[in-house]
């Protein structure tokens, strides 16, 4: 089973296509939609777009940062985002989903991470 990706949007931008920031510090957390090929379930995960200089600025003194669901890049343009993203999808692969959704969820934020079923057991 193989990962491909499905859609990327973005709450802060209606159209990531036509997209340019207006300054070198840029942050979006975009949404993906990402299923197995020849399947029409998908999962969405989520990662940070985020420029240099946005970091920098998070980055103040005695400041520490995790860069989990970051993808840091200088200039923003949406069909090398997508290229980018496409080709990491494609690498991503298993014996079933929850294989090939483990090996994205290492760089991109998955919906069900942590998610557990409810039940009396796992009440405290």
């Amino acid at each position: 089973m193989r990962a491909e990706l499905r859609q990327i949007s973005c709450m802060d931008v209606l159209d990531l296509e036509s997209y340019s920031p207006d300054k070198e510090t840029f942050s979006l957390m975009l949404e993906m939609e990402i299923g197995a090929k020849h399947s029409d379930e998908s999962e969405i995960f989520y990662l940070e777009i985020v420029s240099p200089a946005a970091l920098a600025d998070r980055l103040q003194e005695g400041t520490i940062l995790f860069g989990r669901g970051m993808l840091i890049m200088q200039d923003f343009s949406y069909q090398r985002v997508r290229k980018f993203l496409q080709k990491w999808c494609s690498r991503a692969h298993g014996k079933t989903w929850a294989d090939v959704s483990e090996q994205l969820s290492r760089f991109a934020e998955g919906e069900f991470l942590d998610y557990q079923l409810f039940s009396e057991g796992n009440i405290s």
